[in-house]
C-alpha cells in the first residue's frame, strides 16, 4: 500500500464506506470480541454525525483505507489547552496501517481546526490506541482537565505539532 493520495470531506453517500472502514479497524483491536461488538455500537457514525462533524475520507489508489472525524462545535480549553477541536475517531483498516495514512489525516484535521482557530487537536482515545498518541506526541491529560470533560484516556496535541507527524512517526504504525 502507498500513501494516501486524496482526503476528502465525507459525504452522506459515504456514510457506509465511512462505517465498513471503522468496524475494519476496531474488529483488528487487540481486545475481547464482545467488547469489539460493543464498542461499534457507539463508534460507528450516522447522517447527524455526518452534518454535525467533519468526517474526512482517506484513499489510496481509489480505495477507501482512512478516517477521521472532528467536531468544530465541541470546542475545549482548559491544561495549556486555549481552544481544541476533538477528534472524535482516527481509523485506518488494517492493510493499510503503517502507511502514514492515520498521520495524514491528523495533518489535514488540524489543518482544519488551525482554520477553525483551534491551537490543538484533543483526543478521547480508547485503551488500545493509548500507546499510539503517545509515541505520537500527544500529552495525556488529567482525566477532568478540559472543562469538566471527563474520560480516562484523554490527550492534545498543539496544532502547529501535527505536521512533524510524518518526521516523527517514520516507521511506526499507523
Amino acid at each position: 500500500m502507498t500513501q494516501c493520495d486524496d482526503i476528502r470531506r465525507a459525504a452522506l453517500d459515504d456514510l457506509s464506506t465511512v462505517n465498513d472502514i471503522v468496524t475494519a479497524a476496531v474488529l483488528g483491536w487487540p481486545m475481547a470480541e464482545r467488547l469489539k461488538r460493543v464498542a461499534l455500537r457507539v463508534l460507528t457514525y450516522d447522517a447527524v454525525d455526518l452534518r454535525e462533524m467533519e468526517v474526512l475520507l482517506a484513499e489510496v489508489d481509489g480505495l477507501p483505507v482512512g478516517v477521521a472525524a472532528w467536531d468544530p462545535g465541541a470546542v475545549l480549553h482548559g491544561s495549556g489547552v486555549r481552544r481544541g477541536a476533538l477528534l472524535h475517531g482516527l481509523y485506518v483498516v488494517p492493510e493499510a496501517q503503517g502507511c502514514g495514512i492515520g498521520a495524514a489525516l491528523q495533518r489535514r484535521a488540524a489543518t482544519r481546526a488551525a482554520l477553525a482557530g483551534c491551537d490543538a487537536l484533543v483526543v478521547k482515545s480508547e485503551r488500545v490506541s493509548v500507546g499510539y498518541f503517545e509515541r505520537r506526541g500527544y500529552r495525556r491529560l488529567a482525566d477532568d482537565a478540559l472543562a469538566g470533560l471527563q474520560y480516562p484516556y484523554l490527550f492534545a496535541l498543539p496544532v502547529d505539532q501535527v505536521a512533524a507527524l510524518d518526521r516523527d512517526a517514520a516507521g511506526m504504525m499507523d
